[in-house]
């Protein structure tokens, strides 16, 4: 039920805690070869129009006509808030069963209010922390962790670096483009 930072190799858990500013969200549809069929990520869609392509099969995923299947994802960029007083950069990818996780995060940056002068406004998200935790989750085809979400409220002023940190990480997420195949004009796969 723990977290890890997969790049840095850091471990969240109850003892250190998964704070983080919201700063980017991205939906991609991820196109998916079968492991029977060799396996692995052909292609990343971020036009939604790519389901209208597809089919359900008996286990509800969304196959195309070339055998191989389309998995929504749900990835949210966050600044990753140490405890040390630095940052660390992140995406957070939700698919499956957290995609409803994913839906009740967003509702709820987009419920967050602010008053400036007796103006009430959405503030950017990158105005709220919010802590992630691992908590089990079970269904009838088993159990497994998914995410926890409490909002931690507004950035202190103490914090404001945090904001221009993730006001710039937005920035440069947004001009990020996600769709195409996973392999360069050479055919060489792209790492990532």
């Amino acid at each position: 039920g723990d977290a890890i930072n997969t790049v840095t190799s850091k471990l969240y858990n109850e003892d250190n805690e998964l704070v983080v500013l919201p700063v980017s969200y991205k939906r991609l549809f991820l196109e998916w070869q079968p492991r029977e069929s060799g396996g692995g990520l052909v292609a990343q869609h971020e036009d939604q129009a790519i389901l209208s392509k597809t089919t359900k099969n008996q286990i509800g995923q969304d196959m195309l006509e070339n055998g191989n299947y389309i998995q929504t994802s749900a990835n949210h960029f966050v600044l990753v808030l140490n405890s040390d007083g630095s940052y660390d950069q992140a995406m957070i990818p939700m698919a499956g069963t957290q995609l409803k996780r994913s839906r009740t995060w967003n509702s709820m940056m987009a419920s967050a209010k602010m008053n400036v002068d007796g103006k009430v406004f959405t503030p950017p998200s990158f105005s709220h922390k919010y802590t992630l935790r691992t908590v089990q989750e079970s269904n009838d085809r088993g159990a497994w962790f998914g995410w926890g979400i409490t909002s931690g409220g507004a950035l202190s002023k103490d914090e404001m670096v945090y904001y221009e940190a993730a006001k710039n990480f937005a920035a440069s997420v947004g001009s990020m483009s996600f769709g195409g195949t996973t392999s360069d004009d050479s055919g060489t796969e792209a790492p990532f």
